[in-house]
């Protein structure tokens, strides 16, 4: 099994323990040795597995407004704000639901309503139904005895 080399500089020459390179705006301001000593750490987090290290110094990096394309092995400095989700800290956006949402949610509920009648209907029904036949299974006993006395008689 071959071993995931220490970098160092090779050709694409990032310097410092990893194999990144600066790209875009190269005159932008920033900390270029702390982020060195960052990319260099992250690396070897990598490197030793220890992959929630490595998750942390990226999420460092990106505060720092340094965004990282890892499949290229290259950085650069933001210009605007850091990409992916809003902060966690920020409240949800409050307002009405879009009208599409809202139409589901009410045809769900008109959906589940009738779904209920039907069942309950059904149920109403089936009890009336048992209702009269043994109501008639009575009728039909009374009969039958009464045809039988009288014929004793």
């Amino acid at each position: 099994r071959g071993g995931g080399g220490g970098g160092g500089g090779g050709p694409r020459g990032g310097g410092g323990g990893h194999d990144y390179q600066r790209v875009g705006d190269v005159g932008a301001p920033c900390d270029a040795e702390q982020i060195e000593k960052l990319l260099s750490a992250r690396h070897r987090a990598k490197l030793n597995r220890d992959f929630q290290t490595a998750d942390q110094l990226r999420d460092q990096l990106r505060g720092m407004g340094v965004r990282l394309q890892d499949k290229e092995r290259t950085w650069s400095v933001a210009v605007g704000p850091p990409p992916g989700p809003p902060a966690r800290s920020a409240p949800a956006p409050q307002g009405p639901p879009p009208r599409g949402a809202e139409r589901d949610r009410r045809e769900r509920r008109s959906r589940s309503r009738d779904r209920d009648r039907d069942r309950d209907r059904d149920r109403d029904r089936d009890r009336e139904r048992d209702r009269r036949d043994r109501k008639e299974r009575r009728r039909s006993r009374s009969r039958s005895r009464d045809r039988d006395r009288r014929r004793r008689d």
